[in-house]
Parts: C-alpha cells; sequence; structure tokens
C-alpha cells in the first residue's frame, strides 16, 4: 500500500448522523488509489452517549481491514456537573464565557486530549498525512499541530463553515475573534482545504484564507 493517511473524525460509528456517512465512504473508497486509511476517533463514553443518537448497524459498515483506534474524550461530565449545580446562574455564564470551548464542547476537549495519541499512530504506521474532517473544528487546530510537530501533509475536510457558520454560536465577541483567527492561521498551515459546496469554496477565496487552487469542492452524496 502506498500513502498512509491518518483521518481524524469524531463522527464515526456508532453515531449516527451525514458527517459519519462522509467519512465512510472516504475510507471504502481510499484503497482503490493505492491509500491505507487509519481512523482516530473517540471512544465514547457513558455521558457521550447520552447526548448523541447511536445506529449500531453502522458499525456494520466500517471495512474489516480498516485499523480504527479509539481514545477516550475524558470529559469531565460529572466535575462541571457538581460546579454548575453549586454555582449561580450568573456565575456559571461566567465560567463557560471563560473556560470556552472545553467547559462547552467535550468534542474540543477529546481534540485536544488526542494529540499525544495521533503522534504515537503517526510514527508508529509512518504516517504520510493527516485529514482531519471537521465538525468539530477543533480537529483543524489538532491537524495543524500535527503537522507543525510529525511534518506530515495536512488536509482537511469541512462539512460547514467555521466562523462563517449560522449553526455555531460564541460565548461573546472575543471568542468569536479568536476562532476567525485561529480558523485563518489552520488554513494558512494546511495543505489543501476540502469544503461541500462551491458557495463555501466561493466565501473562503474572497476572504483569502486559501488560493482557488488549494481548495476543492467534494459534494455530499459524491
Amino acid at each position: 500500500m502506498g500513502l498512509c493517511v491518518l483521518l481524524i473524525t469524531f463522527p464515526f460509528p456508532p453515531l449516527a448522523g451525514g458527517g459519519v456517512s462522509r467519512t465512510l465512504n472516504f475510507i471504502k473508497h481510499l484503497p482503490e488509489y493505492d491509500i491505507k486509511p487509519i481512523i482516530l476517533t473517540a471512544e465514547l463514553s457513558e455521558g457521550d452517549r447520552k447526548r448523541h443518537t447511536l445506529d449500531y448497524d453502522r458499525l456494520k459498515e466500517i471495512p474489516e481491514s480498516l485499523k480504527v483506534i479509539r481514545t477516550s474524550t475524558n470529559f469531565p461530565y460529572r466535575f462541571f456537573e457538581k460546579l454548575e449545580s453549586k454555582l449561580p446562574e450568573k456565575l456559571q455564564s461566567y465560567a463557560r464565557f471563560f473556560f470556552y470551548p472545553f467547559m462547552n464542547s467535550h468534542k474540543a476537549w477529546w481534540s485536544v486530549t488526542s494529540f499525544l495519541a495521533a503522534r504515537r499512530v503517526i510514527k508508529e504506521h509512518k504516517v504520510d498525512l493527516v485529514y482531519t474532517s471537521a465538525s468539530p473544528h477543533s480537529v483543524i487546530f489538532l491537524g495543524s499541530l500535527l503537522k507543525l510537530s510529525c511534518k506530515t501533509k495536512l488536509i482537511c475536510d469541512l462539512r460547514d463553515p467555521y466562523t462563517d457558520g449560522y449553526q455555531w454560536h460564541w460565548p461573546g465577541k472575543l471568542h468569536w475573534q479568536a476562532s476567525r483567527l485561529l480558523e485563518k492561521v489552520c488554513f494558512s498551515i494546511a495543505d489543501k482545504i476540502i469544503v461541500n459546496t462551491n458557495e463555501v469554496k466561493k466565501l473562503y477565496i474572497k476572504r483569502g484564507l486559501k488560493s482557488e487552487d488549494k481548495i476543492e469542492v467534494i459534494t455530499n452524496g459524491f
């Protein structure tokens, strides 16, 4: 097998959803192009499972030859639940503001805590390229760190735009501006960006985040 690719994705069976389908379809076709995929995804805790829709039948769609590495989200649900139960509502808002995004998102927590595990996989399997599937968009940051520290290539696939997405909410303008800066830095580090619509590609070109030849469009249901 030629190229070895580490695909980092939170949505993966037994999770349900469109993001799962996109990644599964990619990995089914990659070996046809002499590419060996390795999946890094989350080992769902009991708390994670309560917060997501699950579809165990989708586990049957994972190719038997595919190596899947699962790392714990390590999200301290009980700690934050206990903390919030003891804080007045106003102080809870302050806590979410100052500890954003880690108090708000177990997915962001997973992206950061998986760095060392991802490095080990890259070294052990001699990974040539890191491929991140967002959302969560925190995996783009993880991918950028891995490229800089391990000298791999990096491709970032975005199923939805990040700071331009209408469905994402920030605690304050400062957080949005910080995310905007992080988006710009991470995009500059990535070798290629993949988006799912021509409109998003045009948006990123207009914002100067990436040149046209560095952005590819692969629609959902390709």
